[in-house]
């Protein structure tokens, strides 16, 4: 697709006049031999092919490829982790894990005195833990694994060592809860159990950092360098911390997030001892602007969000001071150096700057600026291409005498943070160039569906990996280099830099731009050439994806954890909800990013020969993308219209109304007849089936991907339904008297508790699930009720909306679900606490799906113990803040054995007088 903006035609070369010698100066800078028009930058990044090929996309087979399009491609076993020389063993890897918005979301609860209250991610409610990530987490402590190829099973595997949290909270209660590490446990044990099941080793969290409260107030320099010196401390010692197991052949995964410094820190400990570090993960989260609903989208600059817990400890006038002695520095050393330093800088002009996470820029990156001095390559894995991005660096380290590091092994942990600041400058200047890939708006969605409803092929792709290395350490000694400013040197000392450390950028010897690679530098494993990979990604699935370009997991574990975390994100609560649209759309994105990489051309592409196993895969995804769809749709559109579920609602009983007095109440007239239910138990009848569908019927419609908290709130909504129609047609009339003297008991009631009391059958045949739901007890509502019931049934699925009718006997009772959900609530009923395996939904529920609401709640009042009422207010500002006005609902929960006998008794009468089959009442 060819751009709009063209370039303005070259000078000719003679009728120039005077007063436009310096315009014409100025055009004749541009090159003059550019085409009529030119690539937008994400369609040049996006445009990836191998030199010598084609590009990768048929609708660019005729487009013409430029440098930054044609790049060396390796195959995907020449960046497999688990090939390299580092001999990684099952079992012992070691996850270094963050906690807020990498673990656990931190809702965003940003603008506490100008910081950020633990994180900025507010895609998410806070406290909840991401969907999938813990099952990714698990795949990643496993290393090197293997599955029966035909059962899918873990056949190959050592039982990991438990993950160490690493994390900027200080060492205080109030920010280290002592349900903390129980939670993140709770988490990880969960993430075990949706790969392994039932037999899943225990595992969770075996010992954590200590971040002192004045390394606190250092602000997140001082975060980030305790992080890494603790972190190389373990390493170098290699003994075992409390319950993390640690050896000499330990290699470590380290696994952060993009709102701290973790990413510094993950390139720090990779200078610092590269051999031991096998990969990082850095999940990409950024603050949105939820002002406006009608726009979702992020500042402009990939900004990292300054925490409140160490930064906010800072005045306001500690924080004003240095920026006046800060400004004063840079005034004088400006002054000072400005004859000095003139060569210096004309000989660098041409030296990509990057800016400060601190000083936020709108300068409009260039390709020149973010990916000068890198090596862009291509990763094949089977038909399609994976962007990489190779960043080789050399230290330059001046020091006050000659004792300072010779190599990148020698560097403290001073100077390798240091190194990770500078290095991720540059790294966070490419995630900007890429942002159309991790930044997702609905306006983006609409556009993508447009364009595909014109036919055209629009695909997605994932961030590119990151491989970097530290190459070599020069030391300088400092006499030798340019003097520092007097007020440099103060800064310097205050902020703890006691040596002056830089950093060039080289591309990779091996990989020349725009050249051909030989067969054998193709399959060979290229990871110590390349460095330590740095994935980028967004949700679980680009997470697991990543992942299986490094060869670190399988197909098969793909498409568990894609599985697990849509069950996991619907079992946060219901998806069609305004608040969910950023997380869906993220997901969304990454799926059909994963559907692109694995099967590139859909099913349309799959040869004749495929197995049947494949295309089975191949519409399960595509079947989840249009669920997804439905829910961006629905989330959308109740984000522009917040009355829609109430309008809904009103509609349908509108029609109910009319049709009563169109239809049925003159239909009886004419036979001399009074109509057998009245007006308001037509309408109450009818609000009860609104109620449930207007707020779920995208839900119910895709029931089938429903997670386990879900089924357990989607039960506990039906069986109300059951309830409020069957009371709806209770027509005995009752005295005042009657009704003082002994208030009447209703048919549901009645009935429920006769269910209820109903103990029929062996213990053995109760806890079978085939033999739920099949109408083994008789009904226990009165004919009148059922002959009632069945008529206002058939008066709303043919006049008033036969499509809700359609939707739930299809979804729910034809497809044996509705027998999974009285199973589950008899077997809740019984107090049963373990998980219970759904045959008709083919998947396992446990009992604490629905979440820790305990953690959440009292994470979300981390100020009310501490500051007591003023602290409840300020939590309560802090919640509407963060939400934008927007909630989280979640799906209901019940604690009682009873109520779960109440509900399985109500859905069980569906089943007993055939409540939902026209006709058969």
């Amino acid at each position: 697709m060819e751009s709009n903006r063209r370039r303005a035609p070259c000078p000719p070369a003679s009728g120039v006049s005077p007063g436009s010698i310096l315009c014409l100066f100025l055009l004749s800078l541009l090159p003059c031999a550019l085409g009529a028009s030119q690539k937008n930058s994400a369609e040049l990044l996006d445009s990836l092919a191998c030199v010598g090929s084609p590009p990768e996309t048929a609708e660019n087979a005729t487009a013409s490829l430029g440098s930054w399009e044609q790049v060396p491609c390796l195959d995907a076993a020449s960046v497999s982790v688990f090939t390299s020389r580092k001999e990684v063993q099952a079992g012992n890897i070691l996850l270094f894990l963050d906690i807020d918005d990498t673990v656990i979301a931190s809702g965003g609860w940003n603008e506490v005195m100008g910081n950020s209250l633990g994180g900025v991610d507010d895609r998410y409610p806070r406290g909840s833990e991401y969907p999938g990530f813990s099952a990714v987490l698990f795949l990643l402590a496993l290393g090197p694994h293997a599955r029966n190829l035909k059962s899918g099973q873990l056949t190959e595997f050592v039982p990991p060592s438990k993950a160490m949290v690493v994390t900027a909270r200080p060492n205080l209660p109030v920010f280290r809860p002592p349900n903390l590490m129980r939670h993140l446990t709770s988490i990880l044990t969960r993430g075990a159990r949706q790969i392994m099941g039932d037999n899943a080793p225990e595992w969770g969290v075996g010992s954590q950092n200590v971040m002192k409260p004045v390394s606190v107030l250092r602000g997140t320099y001082g975060r980030g360098e305790n992080k890494l010196s603790f972190m190389t401390k373990v390493l170098t010692e290699g003994r075992p911390v409390n319950e993390s197991r640690i050896d000499e052949n330990t290699k470590v995964m380290f696994v952060g997030d993009s709102a701290e410094r973790d990413l510094e820190v993950a390139i720090g400990l990779s200078a610092m001892v590269p051999d031991k570090v096998a990969a990082h993960l850095l999940h990409v989260v950024y603050r949105h602007n939820s002002g406006d609903p009608t726009q979702v989208h992020a500042s402009h600059t990939v900004q990292t969000g300054e925490k409140f817990d160490e930064d906010g400890v800072l005045s306001k006038a500690a924080v004003t001071l240095q920026e006046i002695i800060s400004g004063a520095a840079r005034t004088v050393a400006a002054a000072t150096r400005a004859l000095t330093e003139k060569d210096e800088r004309e000989k660098h002009r041409q030296t990509p700057r990057a800016f400060t996470e601190s000083q936020p820029t709108n300068k409009k990156i260039s390709f020149q600026e973010a990916l000068g001095n890198t090596t862009r390559f291509g990763i094949r894995v089977g038909h399609a291409l994976v962007d990489a991005i190779a960043l080789v660096y050399d230290v330059y380290v001046t020091s006050d005498d000659e004792e300072g590091p010779r190599s990148c092994a020698e560097l403290s942990a001073s100077q390798a943070f240091e190194v990770g600041v500078l290095t991720a400058r540059k790294i966070r200047l490419i995630l900007d160039l890429y942002r159309h890939r991790w930044l997702h708006t609905y306006s983006t969605f609409r556009t993508r569906e447009e364009q595909e409803a014109a036919g055209a092929s629009v695909s997605s792709r994932m961030l590119p990996i990151f491989f970097v290395k530290c190459g070599t350490v020069k030391l300088r000694v400092a006499h030798e280099a340019p003097r520092q400013a007097p007020l440099d040197a103060l800064l310097s000392e205050m902020t703890g830099a006691r040596d002056r450390v830089t950093v060039r950028f080289r591309s990779v010897d091996t990989l020349h731009a725009g050249s051909e690679l030989d067969a054998e530098t193709v399959r060979s494993n290229m990871l110590d050439t390349l460095g330590i990979p740095v994935v980028p990604y967004v949700t679980s699935i680009s997470a697991v994806a990543q992942a299986y370009v490094l060869g670190i997991v399988d197909l098969t574990d793909v498409l568990v954890v894609v599985r697990k975390t849509y069950e996991m994100l619907r079992a946060q609560g219901p998806l069609a909800q305004p608040a969910r649209l950023l997380s869906l759309l993220d997901h969304f994105h990454d799926l059909e990013a994963l559907r692109a990489m694995l099967f590139p051309g859909g099913k349309g592409a799959l040869p004749a020969s495929a197995p049947v196993r494949v295309r089975a895969t191949v519409d399960y995804l595509d079947e989840l993308g249009k669920v997804q769809k439905a829910f961006i749709k629905r989330a959308a559109y109740l984000r522009a219209v917040p009355t829609r579920t109430e309008m809904c609602i009103r509609e349908m009983e509108r029609n109910a109304e009319s049709h009563y007095d169109r239809s049925l109440k003159r239909q009886r007239g004419a036979a001399g007849k009074s109509a057998p239910f009245t007006r308001s138990q037509f309408s109450a009848f009818v609000s009860a089936f609104a109620e449930l569908v207007c707020k779920f019927d995208v839900e119910l419609s895709s029931v089938q991907f429903a997670g386990g908290a879900e089924v357990h709130g989607l039960s506990v909504y039906l069986s109300r339904l059951v309830r409020q129609a069957v009371a709806a047609t209770e027509t005995t009339p009752f005295s005042s008297a009657q009704k003082k003297k002994a208030p009447p008991e209703s048919p549901v009631s009645k009935a429920v508790a006769e269910l209820a009391a109903t103990n029929a059958g062996t213990e053995k045949e109760k806890k079978d699930p085939k033999n739920m739901g099949r109408g083994k007890t008789a009904c226990t509502l009165s004919d009148d009720v059922r002959v009632t019931f069945a008529t206002m049934y058939k008066a709303f699925c043919a006049d008033v909306a036969r499509d809700v009718c359609h939707l739930l006997e299809t979804r729910l009772v034809t497809s044996g679900v509705l027998s999974d959900f009285i199973f589950l609530a008899q077997e809740r009923g019984r107090n049963y606490q373990g998980p219970l395996r759904l045959p008709h939904l083919g998947r396992v529920v446990f009992i604490d799906e629905h979440g820790l609401d305990d953690f959440e709640v009292s994470h979300q009042k981390p100020l009310t113990d501490v500051i007591g009422s003023m602290g409840a207010k300020l939590d309560e500002a802090i919640m509407e803040q963060a939400s934008a006005g927007f909630r989280f609902a979640k799906w209901p929960g019940l604690d009682s054995w009873n109520q779960w006998t109440q509900v399985a008794a109500s859905l069980q009468l569906i089943v007993d007088c055939g409540l939902l089959n026209r006709g058969t009442q």
